[in-house]
């Protein structure tokens, strides 16, 4: 969870920028086995964490063509306590309208948290960058003249 006051700038449809020098982050962890062992960053044992930092949010949106829209957001905090460690967050997709029946999208998310410990394929455990994608396609039927 995550409370900010900051500016705002938009100058159009397409793009969207925010800044925040004053953010309050907040991670729960109600899992008891996951507090135990000090997941997402709490204290072992803790359910809580709150971090204050700032926070930059940048959003944009355009077609690359007619039926194909690729959006993108950022978001990256950086805690005052460890100004050096920025926290990203990273969501990307791309839209195709193929046509009135048939939708598809492939979407990719990353994300960074230097106080996430992740088990790496080595053996060793440290931040490291978390990534996801996936690809879907979507079928609308038509009866009558109504969708």
């Amino acid at each position: 969870l995550m409370s900010a006051l900051g500016l705002e700038y938009n100058p159009n449809k397409n793009f969207f920028l925010f800044y925040s020098p004053v953010t309050a982050k907040f991670t729960c962890v109600n899992d008891s086995y996951l507090s135990s062992v000090g997941a997402y960053g709490v204290k072992p044992f803790d359910t809580f964490r709150a971090e204050f930092g700032s926070l930059l949010n940048a959003k944009l949106t355009f077609n690359i063509a007619e039926n194909i829209t690729f959006s993108s957001s950022l978001t990256a905090f950086a805690n005052y306590e460890t100004f050096d460690r920025i926290d990203i967050f990273s969501d990307n997709s791309i839209l195709f309208k193929v046509n009135k029946y048939v939708t598809a999208s492939f979407t990719a998310n990353m994300i960074y948290d230097d106080d996430i410990k992740i088990k790496r394929g080595d053996g060793s455990v440290g931040p490291d960058l978390q990534y996801k994608h996936v690809l879907s396609v979507g079928i609308t039927t038509v009866i009558g003249d109504k969708q």
